[in-house]
């Protein structure tokens, strides 16, 4: 009798809708606060760069004090440049004859020219030598050309000549023609004197 009252009393004070409306369901996951706005503002991405200043990247190209500028690599030497006319005069004056040439060195060739109206009043016209080192000497030829005073004729030529002893104060040597004196002949276009070898020596006028 005393049980019969108990379940009628229980079950007057039972509201099983009240009891699952404040007992989470345990197959339901419990709900997350939302994160508020401000807070996610202020947690930094980890898969974004951090940004640093605007001027950082300027820093670090601009030259650190006291650094030095890398010079640019340099020229190779140069081999030294020869003398001008291998050290020799340019003017030379014939002893013979007074006539003054102007010389050329080079390597083992030394050519030469000679401008006759400077030295005669009576003949205008040019003279060209060419020498080639043989040996212990220069071997070559003169090559001259006259015109006659008044241009009424012209004559050509060609001797050979040698130089035994070249230096920069005296050259010597030999050259085929006619005496130092000789006369020349326009008419025929040759000397009244026979040809041979004659000596010659040049001095520098420079």
């Amino acid at each position: 009798m005393q049980i019969l009252i108990s379940v009628l009393l229980l079950s007057a004070f039972w509201h099983p809708t009240n009891l699952s409306s404040e007992i989470a369901h345990p197959f339901e996951p419990a709900a997350t606060p939302a994160v508020t706005a401000s807070r996610s503002s202020n947690i930094e991405n980890p898969f974004e760069p951090v940004q640093g200043p605007a001027n950082a990247g300027q820093q670090t190209q601009d030259k650190a004090p006291g650094a030095q500028t890398p010079s640019p690599a340099s020229a190779p030497p140069q081999p030294p440049k020869p003398a001008p006319n291998l050290g020799f005069p340019t003017r030379w004056k014939s002893t013979n004859t007074g006539f003054i040439r102007t010389l050329h060195f080079e390597g083992d060739s030394i050519t030469g020219e000679t401008d006759l109206s400077a030295n005669s009043p009576q003949m205008a016209g040019s003279s060209e030598i060419k020498l080639k080192k043989k040996g212990t000497k220069y071997v070559g030829t003169v090559y001259v050309h006259r015109i006659r005073w008044d241009g009424t004729a012209t004559c050509s030529e060609s001797n050979p000549i040698e130089l035994t002893s070249v230096t920069p104060t005296r050259i010597e040597g030999r050259m085929f023609g006619p005496p130092f004196n000789a006369r020349f002949d326009w008419k025929t276009c040759s000397f009244t004197s026979p040809e041979d070898w004659h000596s010659i020596v040049w001095i520098p006028i420079d």
